[in-house]
């Protein structure tokens, strides 16, 4: 059974003792860890099957059995409570009334995790998970986390049998592009660690690699690419980078044994950055384009999770249900930072799709397209 600890607890072979002699004179004591207090502790009131008053647990568990004055062992009690209930260990109080039966528990049914019923396709899907999951994971960091997990829930999976060897031709899991993985470990490190690393980066629109100095916030892996969200100290913005579009290795900028360099904003998600698309980046005010397009085509594109628009009518009317049945051609609106970069976008869809406005996103769209013809002009005709 697996407890809520971030180690694992065995409390049938935890034991917890003060040293003495045969007289019952204390031995000279070594100083013990805050980690080994800890664990004292939860074995000492996991063991107990009532309520345990603060006065039996000093003088009685290591690490609260020391010369200290008595005030001075039940504050760093009170800091030890605190923190077990930090890690998500119930350390209860329970006040009957009584100075003698009132005291701290950990109930034993809060604190470890119910037993794990997996049945056989659960079975099936962890053994594919975990032939492909240390594949497609490439940091050590996540890989080794992820076979640890496999592990654990293997203690209640189901036997399958022996699954074939070949890999599956139903399952298929990639690991982003080649020149991501090479800088996936030290990206790890740096985010874990709260260090700032700098990189050579091509954007989009350039020729040669420019340096990034940049506080990683997040990693995350978004239509078969790695990405990496962080405060850009060139841009003084959070941007996001494709790690395939790297040169080179990334670095730390600091001493290897450099502490933390920087806070990572609070309620930051990584993935409210995976999901935006190029033209939600921008410091420039929001515009509105519409387009206008077969009905069919909307609703698919209402499935693209990275895609968020309205749609409308010709006056601008959100479509209810029933007109939006009958419609041939309906129009999405779009709010955006910067409106040139759906032009390759708006192209890939076809020749059904008629930009309305802003009119200088149309004259965009008609100067590309005459670029693009006049390369399959006649010699003579030009």
């Amino acid at each position: 059974m697996i407890c809520r600890c971030e180690v694992l607890l065995r409390t049938d072979v935890l034991r917890f003792v003060t040293i003495r002699r045969k007289t019952g004179v204390p031995m000279e004591r070594v100083k013990i860890s805050k980690t080994e207090r800890l664990l004292n502790l939860i074995s000492f009131m996991l063991r107990t099957p009532r309520p345990v008053p603060f006065t039996q647990i000093a003088g009685h568990v290591v690490g609260y059995d020391d010369e200290a004055r008595i005030d001075s062992i039940e504050k760093r009690f009170d800091r030890d409570k605190a923190e077990l209930r930090n890690m998500g260990i119930p350390v209860e109080y329970i006040d009957s009334g009584d100075q003698d039966t009132s005291g701290y528990i950990i109930p034993r049914e809060k604190f470890f995790l119910r037993d794990v019923e997996l049945d056989t396709g659960d079975a099936i899907l962890l053994a594919m998970a975990g032939r492909w999951g240390a594949f497609a994971l490439v940091s050590p960091v996540m890989r080794e986390a992820f076979s640890s997990a496999l592990r654990k829930l293997a203690i209640d999976t189901p036997s399958i049998g022996n699954l074939p060897a070949e890999s599956a031709s139903f399952l298929q899991v990639g690991r982003g592009h080649e020149k991501a993985t090479e800088n996936l470990q030290v990206i790890c490190a740096s985010i874990y660690g709260r260090r700032t690393i700098r990189f050579d980066y091509v954007g989009r629109r350039d020729d040669l690699p420019a340096r990034r100095r940049v506080n990683p916030f997040g990693l995350g892996l978004s239509e078969g690419e790695w990405y990496l969200v962080g405060f850009c100290h060139t841009r003084k913005d959070t941007r996001m980078f494709k790690l395939a579009r790297i040169a080179g290795n990334a670095a730390l900028t600091g001493a290897s044994d450099a502490g933390p360099e920087f806070d990572i904003p609070e309620g930051f998600k990584v993935d409210d950055h995976l999901n935006r698309r190029p033209w939600d980046y921008g410091d420039q005010d929001s515009v509105v384009v519409k387009l206008e397009l077969p009905r069919d085509i909307a609703l698919q594109l209402r499935h693209e999770a990275t895609l968020n628009f309205d749609l409308v009518d010709k006056n601008d009317k959100t479509l209810d249900p029933e007109v939006l049945a009958q419609a041939k051609r309906v129009v999405l609106r779009f709010s955006v930072k910067s409106p040139q970069r759906m032009l390759d976008w708006i192209l890939s869809l076809g020749r059904d799709v008629k930009i309305l406005e802003p009119v200088e996103l149309r004259a965009s769209a008609k100067a590309r397209i005459s670029e693009f013809l006049s390369g399959y002009q006649e010699e003579g005709s030009r």
